[in-house]
């Protein structure tokens, strides 16, 4: 293995970036143990603005820069930052999500240029935190004019960046909507849903030797399977 080739792999692993590719992996240990690294805090987005920072410099024709995120949010102040650190950036910014990206999360997918989700994504939105770690706002005592500044600007992003209007927002994100890839793509969240590469011939292997159907011998395994599970038979 090449020197390079494993200084990328090292950048890739330890560091969650690939200055070749120029994707972003968001994400940073934290020296709080109390806090997710993959949650939206002052380390994480430091981390990831820096490196959006560092892929400007290396390239000076501007390629984009991917950011792949798995979120299940956190700070809207942070959240906000990154928002930011984003439009300010000389290169365009593709964002690719999968599993959960949720909350705050969704503000940052909303920014950038090119929004993808995987098939199997969730998005979780509701009523915005003006506390630093994220906790709803109505569990701490914080200034209702503040709560409402906040709530205003997710508001009127969900309305700039989707085919719905602030009434629908206002009115659904009062208790935690969840959305899947699917949806978001109806309503324009998202700009396209990510497929998987061609397998070529180990897929096309699988998929000629899953239409071979046995009828009597799923049959008898489905009993076998019922019977050791202690539950009655199906057929």
């Amino acid at each position: 293995m090449s020197e390079k080739l494993t200084d990328l792999i090292t950048d890739i692993m330890e560091n969650g970036i690939d200055t070749e590719n120029r994707v972003i992996y968001f994400g940073k240990d934290c020296e709080n143990e109390e806090e997710d690294l993959m949650s939206i805090n002052e380390a994480t987005v430091d981390d990831c603005i820096k490196k959006i920072d560092i892929l400007n410099t290396l390239d000076k024709k501007h390629n984009p820069i991917t950011i792949k995120m798995t979120t299940n949010g956190g700070s809207v102040y942070q959240a906000l930052r990154l928002v930011d650190a984003i439009k300010n950036s000389s290169s365009q910014v593709i964002f690719e999500g999968s599993g959960i990206v949720a909350s705050s999360g969704v503000l940052i997918l909303m920014a950038c240029d090119l929004r993808g989700l995987t098939p199997n994504t969730t998005l979780l939105i509701h009523s915005v935190s003006s506390s630093n770690d994220g906790s709803s706002f109505h569990n701490n005592s914080i200034d209702f004019k503040e709560h409402n500044r906040l709530q205003s600007i997710m508001i009127k992003h969900l309305a700039l960046n989707t085919h719905m209007k602030e009434s629908f927002w206002r009115e659904v994100i009062k208790s935690d909507l969840y959305i899947n890839a699917h949806e978001a793509l109806k309503m324009r969240l998202i700009d396209h849903i990510i497929r998987s590469r061609s397998r070529d011939e180990l897929r096309k292997y699988r998929n000629e030797k899953f239409k071979e159907r046995n009828e009597k011998s799923l049959k008898n395994l489905r009993s076998r399977i019922l019977k050791r599970m202690n539950l009655p038979s199906l057929d």
